[in-house]
């Protein structure tokens, strides 16, 4: 009994890992997030918070020099959101 529940059990991970991958991997967010990076040229760290890290930055659409921010190395991905805010 117990070994068939485990059995089972581990077959449940394997199609939430499996959903997951397909979820990241078919996401439009991580399309767009290619694009940007190639649009925009970081030059050197302006500053750093307890979320993001702050970079002055060249646009190489307009060819303006911009602030860029991105999520610190050290944060947990569920603080994302308020990044964006």
């Amino acid at each position: 009994m117990a070994d068939s529940y485990k059995k089972n059990l581990l077959e449940l991970f394997d199609i939430v890992e499996d959903a997951e991958e397909n979820k990241i991997a078919n996401n439009p967010d991580c399309e767009e997030l290619g694009k940007i990076e190639s649009r925009y040229e970081k030059n050197e760290l302006a500053g750093q918070g307890g979320i993001k890290k702050v970079w002055a930055a060249r646009d190489n659409f307009s060819k303006r020099i911009i602030a860029y921010a991105e999520p610190r190395d050290d944060i947990h991905p569920v603080f994302y959101d308020r990044l964006l805010r």
